[in-house]
This record gives structure tokens, C-alpha cells and sequence, in this order.
């Protein structure tokens, strides 16, 4: 159930307007910065990216699913009963 709220919380976050500060944190996660020396940490926006990889789903078609509600909701439907193994 985690991995589903993760999921619709991303499509939340990706229709909101780009001048809201949540918007602006998930874009500033996007960027690519040199980690430090050790075991990195596992961030939110990774795990997100890893499940739609695992299910199949390109980050870059996500984006643009997640503007449709309704089919981002089928996909969060599906990958449900996937989990579930329905």
C-alpha cells in the first residue's frame, strides 16, 4: 500500500503548478549532484522511479501520463493488482 500512496502522491506532485515550492523541491531532486563517499542514501524520488521502471513504466511517459488523472489512476489500479498478484 506504501508503494501505491508513493505513486500518487508523484502524479500530485507532478500536476501542480511549477511555481509551487513542493513542484520546485521535486525538480531541484531531479538534478544531478555528486553524492558523497559511502552507502547513499535511499531518497523518495528513486524509489518512486525504480518501482515505474519495474513496472514497465518510462520516468519520461510517466511525466506526461500523470498529467491525465484518469490514466494515472488505471496505471496505480494495475500496479495494485500487480502487487497483489490478482
Amino acid at each position: 500500500m506504501i508503494a501505491i500512496q508513493r505513486l500518487r502522491w508523484f502524479g500530485h506532485l507532478q500536476r501542480l503548478p511549477e511555481e509551487s515550492p513542493a513542484k520546485q523541491a521535486l525538480n531541484e531532486l531531479e538534478r544531478v549532484v555528486d553524492r558523497p563517499v559511502g552507502r547513499p542514501i535511499v531518497m523518495w524520488f528513486e524509489v518512486v522511479k525504480k518501482q515505474m521502471n519495474e513496472k514497465g513504466l518510462d520516468y519520461k511517459k510517466a511525466i506526461t501520463l500523470t498529467q491525465d488523472r484518469v490514466g494515472w489512476r488505471q496505471f496505480i489500479n494495475y500496479f495494485y493488482l500487480k502487487m497483489c498478484n490478482v
